[in-house]
């Protein structure tokens, strides 16, 4: 099954408290789009009732404004972008793909992401849609959504303390430049000195456990939750011991042939295919 991505709208996109002032433009697309949106905020909302939201009178007073976007932006496995605005008001657009099928599983992840929530693995925050994905709110996004009324925007792993890991987690997204990165704590476009200041005000010392968090339902991070790009390495690290690098271990032995009987996911017993027999027993009819 082909996996349709909601591109360049995944992360955190920060309006600063769990509610916002929205407004609907409906022009270039179908008319629905706003009883879709009241009823992804409505869903939201049936999960914690202090979460608010306004519809502004315009367009320009709206801290989020959904609309239509252009076809020609979207390519063929894109539903939705997330654009923000560089004046002063910050405004965060929504984009919907005007022939997108799914727009209520499309709003309900985008509010998701208004709401200061992360991409997930799993429940309405994954960004990626098949055919088998429902629209309904499943207990990982009620999850991450008590996390994110509990957290502090440091916290950038939602596990309820400024640590060790959120400085991991920062660390992989040092120098990046996108708005919706929950690094981007001053909300500038740009992760660097001045969101690790910001990190190092909120941060507690503490020896790191054994062990990261785990939770997908919590802990998921940014760069966990995008598709892999054309080229990444494959090469991860240890939290642990951030010196060290765990290479991929189907890059081990380079030169080692594989044996084609060998299930993929296994290992062989390290021997070559066909190896060569010692000189003296060599027919000479065969070299």
């Amino acid at each position: 099954m082909k996996r349709s991505v909601l591109l360049l709208s995944m992360g955190l996109i920060v309006l600063g408290l769990l509610s916002f002032t929205y407004y609907v433009d409906v022009d270039g697309g179908d008319a629905d789009l706003s009883g879709h949106l009241q009823t992804a905020l409505d869903a939201w909302k049936s999960l914690d009732e202090t979460l608010t939201f306004e519809e502004a009178t315009d367009a320009k007073g709206a801290e989020a404004l959904i609309r239509y976007g252009n076809e020609a932006l979207f390519g063929p496995d894109t539903y939705s972008l997330t654009l923000k605005t560089s004046d002063e008001t910050k405004q965060t657009q929504v984009l919907i793909k005007p022939s997108a099928r799914d727009n209520q599983r499309i709003l309900r992840h985008e509010v998701g992401l208004l709401l200061g929530l992360n991409t997930a693995p799993t429940g309405i925050m994954n960004p990626a849609i098949t055919a088998e994905d429902t629209i309904d709110l499943v207990e990982a996004d009620a999850n991450q959504l008590e996390a994110t009324v509990n957290a502090v925007k440091e916290d950038l792993n939602r596990d309820g303390k400024v640590d060790f890991y959120d400085l991991f987690e920062f660390s992989k997204l040092y120098g990046s430049n996108d708005i919706s990165s929950p690094a981007d704590l001053n909300e500038d476009g740009t992760v660097d000195k001045a969101d690790l200041d910001l990190l190092k005000a909120a941060y507690t010392f503490s020896v790191p456990s054994e062990t990261p968090p785990t939770d997908p339902e919590s802990s998921t991070s940014f760069g966990e939750a995008l598709p892999p790009a054309q080229g990444d390495s494959s090469e991860t690290v240890d939290p642990t011991n951030p010196d060290a690098t765990n290479p991929d271990p189907s890059q081990e032995n380079p030169s080692q042939e594989v044996n084609p009987d060998t299930p993929q996911g296994e290992t062989g017993s390290g021997e070559t295919q066909n190896p060569e027999p010692p000189a003296d027993d060599r027919d000479p009819n065969n070299p």
